[in-house]
């Protein structure tokens, strides 16, 4: 905050991944239109912004944190104080903070900023996470297959196993693409990364969804249509085939 900072001035501490997930670019126009709306704030307040970076052999995610970088040092050009010329409004760290640190700014801070876009939990970082997602995909796939054939109600779960698996692999997708990035290795050291368009399994998944969802629906018509014998092997063929097409994977 600066020496001799104003007692009603408030800290807003935010931390994560420099990741276009976050939302820190909306975060840092967001509090840019803050001090346009409410000047009085000027030479008050700071922002506390670590955003640890990551992908940067990644052409998307440099580009955006580079203009993230650029937005922040336009806010502390635009937003002085006369009064306080040594007042920053925004203090912006690309590394990481030690854990003493860190707990330090979570009791220091007035405010707790989190703005993420999408949930990051269950996102696919690695070769090795899209090998286990589906292969998980697949198996959940061939019990489907099973009970059709066999007649065995569904169970709610794969649903939504499937939904999840699909959540995650679109979320982890470049924004408003279907371009999987992927580390070679779980290793942090290594950099390197593959590429891969993904819209090809996106596509079977919005399909397994919407077959689902067929048959576990109590309309009338639907149970009709299910018990027709081609559409029944049909929908069992399209399953039992992408199921051995990952096998073969």
């Amino acid at each position: 905050m600066g020496s001799n900072a104003p007692s009603d001035g408030r800290l807003f501490f935010s931390v994560e991944r420099f990741d276009y997930t976050k939302g820190i670019k909306e975060k840092l126009l967001a509090y840019k239109n803050y001090f346009e709306k409410y000047p009085e704030r000027i030479g008050k307040d700071v922002l506390y912004q670590v955003a640890v970076t990551n992908r940067r052999a990644v052409d998307t995610y440099r580009v955006y944190q580079d203009e993230c970088i650029l937005l922040a040092e336009g806010i502390n050009k635009v937003c002085t104080c006369p009064t306080r010329p040594n007042w920053k409004p925004l203090i912006f760290q690309t590394e990481g903070l030690p854990r003493k640190e860190l707990i330090a700014c979570y009791l220091a801070m007035d405010i707790g900023v989190v703005t993420p876009k999408k949930d990051g939990m269950n996102l696919v970082k690695t070769l090795e996470d899209f090998y286990t997602i589906m292969l998980q995909t697949r198996n959940v796939r061939r019990q489907i297959v099973e009970r059709v054939l066999k007649g065995i109600p569904m169970r709610n779960h794969f649903a939504i196993s499937l939904k999840n698996a699909f959540d995650s692999l679109t979320r982890s997708c470049e924004a408003n693409t279907t371009i999987l990035n992927l580390k070679t290795a779980s290793d942090e050291s290594i950099t390197d990364y593959a590429s891969f368009d993904i819209k090809n399994e996106l596509d079977e998944f919005e399909k397994d969804l919407r077959f689902l969802k067929f048959i576990e629906s109590d309309n009338v018509y639907n149970v009709e249509q299910f018990v027709d014998v081609s559409l029944f092997l049909l929908y069992s063929l399209l399953l039992l085939l992408f199921s051995f097409n990952l096998i073969i994977i």
